[in-house]
């Protein structure tokens, strides 16, 4: 569920979103970038957050390391998860949320 790699996706399982949505929830791909990095040195992660709502463009999120981040845009993905022999294929439709790193007299704002 996450990834260090800004060349690719953290992904998730059928059994994860299955477990996801029994808790009345919804998966949101987070992807968190430092734009002040170069890109041979690219600070990134992406990861999946079990949410009941998506984050707006403006909004703060602030990660467990205590780094703050604003939500510069949201984009909705659609994918297919082919299943198993026992489930059909199913389609999702994935909120992508791409963050910023917030700088020091930035993050003050995020309390």
């Amino acid at each position: 569920m996450l990834s260090r790699d800004p060349n690719k996706s953290a992904s998730l399982t059928v059994e994860q979103r299955i477990a996801i949505s029994k808790l009345g929830l919804f998966p949101v791909h987070i992807i968190c970038d430092d734009p002040s990095r170069t890109d041979d040195d690219r600070d990134c992660v992406a990861f999946f957050a079990a949410c009941g709502c998506v984050p707006r463009v403006d909004e703060r999120l602030k990660l467990e390391d205590g780094k703050s981040f604003k939500v510069t845009s949201v984009h909705h993905v659609v994918t297919t998860d082919q299943g198993d022999s026992n489930m059909p294929s199913i389609v999702f439709l994935t909120p992508n949320v791409r963050t910023v790193l917030c700088v020091p007299s930035d993050a003050s704002h995020s309390e």
